[in-house]
């Protein structure tokens, strides 16, 4: 394998996808990052609760695969001179790294045996702008449980009716709710987020107008566009019941009581 790229689009998406990377594991292969060069740069990491998939243009010269450590490779890309680096595949796994006069040469793995992401059927699913969900989720996720007490808590949830997206988040104290209107569709359901996979979606979403793909399953989600997939598990229990908490005359109303509910 041998593709050269630019090194602030290589270090961009390295940093998304080491948000999906385990630090705490027993199988080394979780602790990295898969790097596929075939028609696309692809750049994988999955810790088997959330999944990222980042793709970047690149000059690819020879096709194949191998997976990286992250943190090392992380680190080595970030003090790379702001030039174009080429990453090159050797026998037994040795990974080249060169850049202008930079040169690394580190222990890759065989991708046999790297985690797919999973498949996820596309009939529950909706689109909307990267600036709206980003938005609704940073407007509400605040108000997400920090504690296992109540595990369901932990996480948003985002509903879908014929059109209308609601996301409602709470911790005992306080409810926060936002609603958006998008195109209509027949499709129609709800599911919980964790707060770690929603957390990493806000720092993948940019503020811009292009639209972004939302599929949901028994029990997963996906996020995708044309340079990124996020899969991630999702919450299983019922959640809390919160439009009792809302008056008949209010569509939205934020709530802070000082009993737990």
């Amino acid at each position: 394998m041998k593709f050269k790229c630019k090194k602030d689009n290589l270090e961009n998406g390295i940093s998304i996808v080491q948000k999906a990377t385990s630090n705490k594991t027993t199988l080394p292969l979780l602790e990295g990052i898969l790097v596929e060069a075939y028609d696309k740069l692809r750049l994988t990491g999955n810790d088997l609760e959330i999944g990222i998939e980042y793709y970047l243009d690149a000059d690819i010269i020879d096709k194949g695969s191998i997976v990286i450590n992250s943190k090392m490779f992380g680190e080595i890309v970030r003090r790379l001179p702001d030039s174009e680096v080429t990453i090159e595949v050797k026998e037994n796994n040795l990974v080249i790294i060169d850049c202008e006069q930079s040169h690394f040469e580190i222990k890759g793995m065989p991708s046999e045996g790297f985690p797919s992401l999973p498949e996820i059927e596309k009939q529950n699913s909706f689109k909307i702008s990267q600036k709206t969900i980003r938005d609704m989720i940073k407007q509400t996720i605040f108000c997400v449980c920090l504690d296992d007490f109540r595990p369901i808590l932990t996480g948003s949830l985002i509903e879908f009716d014929k059109g209308e997206l609601t996301i409602v988040s709470l911790d005992g104290n306080r409810v926060a709710i936002r609603k958006s209107n998008l195109e209509y569709s027949e499709n129609s359901f709800n599911v919980v987020i964790p707060a770690k996979t929603l957390n990493e979606i806000i720092k993948i979403l940019q503020p811009v107008d292009d639209e972004i793909y939302i599929y949901s399953s028994k029990n997963q989600i996906m996020f995708e566009n044309n340079n990124f997939k996020v899969v991630s598990k999702l919450l299983e229990g019922e959640f809390f019941k919160y439009r009792y908490l809302l008056t008949k005359d209010h569509e939205t109303k934020a709530i802070v009581n000082t009993k737990k509910f």
